[in-house]
Formats: C-alpha cells, sequence, structure tokens
C-alpha cells in the first residue's frame, strides 16, 4: 500500500451569502504540521480593515490533523467583493507531513466568479 502524505487546500467556499476562506487536510491518514499561508493580495474580513489572512490559522497551524476543515468567516458576499483589491487571490501554502518532509503549493484564485452567481437572501 502507498503512504498516504498529507494534501493541504486553502478555498473560497460561498454559504448562502457568506463568504469563508477553507483551510482543509484533505488526506484521510495522514496529518499535515506546520501548516502556514501567505494570501496575495491579504483578504480583508467585513469592516474593511481586519486582516482575516493573518489571523493564527492562517500564519502558523502546528497541526492539522486528517480531514479537518476550518472555516473562517470574512464578510457577507457583496462585503466581500467591495474589498477586494482586484479578481485574482494567490494563496502560498507551505506545510510538511509528521516525517518532517516539507511540501509547498501555489494556489490562485479569480473570485470574479462570485461576482455575479444568484444570492438567496432570507430577509
Amino acid at each position: 500500500m502507498a503512504e498516504e502524505l498529507p494534501n493541504v487546500i486553502v478555498d473560497f467556499v460561498l454559504e448562502n451569502d457568506s463568504m469563508f476562506i477553507q483551510i482543509k487536510n484533505y488526506s484521510s491518514y495522514a496529518p499535515a504540521v506546520n501548516v502556514r499561508t501567505k494570501f496575495d493580495p491579504p483578504v480583508l474580513g467585513f469592516d474593511g480593515k481586519e486582516l482575516v489572512s493573518e489571523i493564527a490559522v492562517f500564519k502558523h497551524l502546528d497541526y492539522l490533523a486528517p480531514l479537518r476543515v476550518f472555516n473562517v468567516f470574512t464578510a457577507p458576499l457583496q462585503a466581500f467583493l467591495k474589498h477586494l483589491e482586484g479578481d485574482e487571490i494567490v494563496i502560498e501554502l507551505i506545510y510538511e507531513d509528521d516525517r518532517g518532509k516539507r511540501f509547498a503549493k501555489t494556489i490562485k484564485h479569480n473570485l470574479s466568479i462570485y461576482k455575479d452567481l444568484p444570492i438567496i437572501n432570507d430577509g
């Protein structure tokens, strides 16, 4: 049986009218350690001032268990889009397996896809 490695992804998830940043280890067996992310440009929160992309879960996560997910609220969709610096966000992601093997990936997100999605408002 092949050794399973951690597979960490950072994605943007829209639920109803709320935008979240999701960090997840898709591996069923292998934890990820020393997980660090860098967002370019940074992601601002609801007020347009708080740097959501600078909170501890993105700066340095000591241990990300297999299949573990963090969903971090940023803002309602319209506020999120208003505070974007352009349509593209590049995320640099670095992590290790529990034996010290290092992994690095760059994920590019084009967030313009969210601008014309129909939204269901409950109010």
